[in-house]
């Protein structure tokens, strides 16, 4: 399980199969047609996801106030995504591959900034 210093404390990311019925059910897409797009709504639903068996309280909205915060403190999206799609790999819900192949993009895309700003233009 992968650990994370997100919204104010640490977090644990852990994934499960229910974790991908969920994502599809909340986007209407799967998280292997998602992921390459690298947007703000798919990284904040899969942090929600493998947050939420600590906190279920914790909302995707929460998580985008979060990520906000994260952004202007400094935080590096490309990070996350690498942190995410790992974790994602580990617990057998995106493939080995797929995840290598989506950290060359995060390390290729520059600025977290840029990924936002892109993901946003996206929709």
């Amino acid at each position: 399980m992968a650990q994370i210093k997100f919204g104010g404390r640490d977090r644990t990311l852990k994934y499960r199969l229910s974790s991908a019925v969920t994502f599809e059910d909340a986007t209407e897409t799967t998280i292997t047609e998602a992921i390459p797009k690298m947007g703000v709504r798919t990284l904040a639903t899969l942090l929600w996801l493998g947050m939420r068996s600590e906190d279920e309280r914790l909302s995707v909205a929460k998580v985008l106030d979060q990520l906000d915060a994260y952004v202007e403190e400094g935080g590096d999206l490309a990070d996350l995504w690498r942190t995410v799609t790992d974790q994602l790999a580990v617990d057998g819900l995106f493939g080995k591959d797929a995840s290598e192949k989506q950290k060359g993009k995060a390390d290729a895309g520059g600025d977290a900034r840029d990924h936002a700003r892109s993901a946003q233009a996206d929709r």
